[in-house]
């Protein structure tokens, strides 16, 4: 999984400070065990 800041894709930059993009690329059930323990946090 890679977390990316939202504002670099944005034109104005404040506009995507507060947020944070993924991208999981890793297998389904990768996922879905990922998911689970964020769950739990």
């Amino acid at each position: 999984m890679v977390a990316t800041p939202n504002a670099v894709f944005h034109d104005d930059r404040e506009a995507g400070a507060p947020f944070v993009r993924f991208a999981f690329c890793k297998r389904a059930e990768v996922l879905r065990e990922a998911a689970e323990r964020l769950r739990r946090m």
